[in-house]
């Protein structure tokens, strides 16, 4: 008779998280949480679109002025108005007359007022991006730049900080010997000539010096040996 299988209730042990992979064997599985309901897609942020800190001023102005612009327009055509208003009483016809007219003149004084709007400060600010790109790009103290964004000029004249995680990110990865204190001397590339120059004659004495008379050769080399050992201790 087949054995009967005891049932497992299902717990964290039973469970393929999402880009788990199966080294072997295979699984079956039901299929939970798809889409915007899996944790990864929940946890996730949406995208913030960059805008320059240059655009953002530009923009703002645009706004301003052209607040000011409507401000100064509708000055310009209600003070005529209220005045006329107000000094004779007009029928409903002439009335609709008077709005269609005041409607009219605001739309000129619009125009009028719109050279106040730096259109053209948009353009000029991107044909100088393109012009700083093509001078970063050729610029031979740099190989190899590629700007992939038309804000990097401005953005990178706006830095005050910078902040990076490791060497190698935005150096050479390349050490240079400057200096070296061992607490009683002081080492430094004009004087490491000086130091080299001594160790090669000490090291040159010590092989050239002969051995002690009544010794022999076995006993030289172990003498030899006791004095390198006594060298490295007190070094």
């Amino acid at each position: 008779c087949p054995r009967a299988v005891a049932p497992e209730p299902l717990s964290l042990d039973n469970t393929l998280w999402a880009g788990t992979v199966l080294a072997s064997g295979e699984a079956l599985a039901l299929v939970l949480y798809t889409g915007t309901d899996t944790r990864g897609a929940m946890n996730s942020a949406p995208p913030r679109s960059k805008v320059a800190s240059v655009d953002l001023q530009v923009n703002l102005l645009a706004k301003v002025l052209f607040g000011l612009t409507a401000s100064t327009a509708l000055a310009m055509v209600a003070v005529p108005f209220i005045q006329r208003a107000a000094s004779s009483r007009l029928a409903s016809a002439e009335m609709s007359q008077q709005l269609l007219q005041a409607l009219l003149d605001f739309c000129r004084f619009l125009l009028l007022f719109s050279s106040i709007i730096p259109i053209s400060l948009r353009v000029a600010l991107d044909m100088a991006k393109l012009v700083y790109k093509l001078q970063m790009t050729s610029d031979a103290r740099m190989p190899g730049l590629q700007v992939r964004s038309s804000t990097l000029p401005e953005e990178l004249g706006g830095i005050d900080f910078l902040l990076t995680d490791k060497t190698g990110t935005l150096t050479r990865n390349e050490m240079l010997f400057r200096k070296l204190h061992l607490g009683f001397a002081f080492l430094s590339p004009q004087t490491l000539g000086e130091a080299q120059a001594a160790v090669a004659h000490a090291a040159a004495g010590e092989d050239d010096a002969p051995p002690p008379e009544g010794a022999s050769s076995d006993l030289g080399e172990g003498g030899g040996g006791g004095g390198g050992g006594g060298g490295g201790a007190s070094g």
